[in-house]
């Protein structure tokens, strides 16, 4: 009896400690202090999701971008602010979307929706010129460019952490990626005194 009740107890030990030792462990979206438009053109709209995944509930819809003459992203897209971070997809609140006469915004129309979007749906403006290999300004420089705006072989938005965005670019069989500041969230103009790295 007492070799078996020793025996148990050494099972029942290593298999707590195995267990606690494969535990995965999960991280907590990112805060983020930004904010962007859409440029998706669906015609169904955007989906807006529950939570950081495809196979969230869809809560909402982002109307399309309407796209005008000079390219993607030259046009007008609902506007909102970007609060997390979490593999690729990102909270946001607070979204407007612009109302067009004669091809200028009259106002903003608040749209109530909130929740989780794709970063690959997601620009800004980034007043920038250098691009830096972590969301600090002393880390090496990857990117460097003559002027703003950020890649011109923009992917998507892969992440952010307070001010800072990484963006990816580049060919998507040969990714690059680079964190940069100074976002602009205005579609209309620049941004001023938000200041970027030049």
């Amino acid at each position: 009896m007492l070799v078996t009740g020793i025996r148990n107890f050494i099972c029942v030990t290593l298999a707590g400690a195995g267990l606690a030792m494969t535990a995965p462990a999960v991280a907590a979206p990112k805060q983020c202090a930004i904010g962007g438009w859409s440029t998706a053109t669906s015609a169904d709209g955007l989906p807006v999701r529950g939570g950081p995944s495809t196979d969230a509930l869809i809560v909402g819809r982002l109307p399309p971008f309407v796209p005008y003459e000079g390219g993607l992203h030259f046009g007008r897209g609902p506007e909102f602010e970007i609060l997390e971070a979490d593999n690729g997809w990102f909270r946001i609140a607070n979204v407007g979307v612009p109302k067009i006469e004669d091809g200028d915004v009259v106002e903003t129309v608040p749209l109530d929706v909130a929740g989780w979007i794709s970063g690959e749906a997601i620009f800004f403006v980034i007043q920038s010129t250098k691009g830096f290999a972590e969301p600090d300004n002393r880390s090496p420089v990857v990117f460097t460019a003559d002027d703003w705006y950020g890649p011109r072989d923009w992917l998507r938005v892969a992440d952010c952490s307070g001010e800072w965005v990484e963006i990816a670019y580049g060919k998507p069989e040969q990714e690059k990626r680079a964190w940069f500041r100074g976002v602009c969230p205005i579609q209309e103009t620049t941004c001023d005194g938000v200041g970027g790295d030049n």
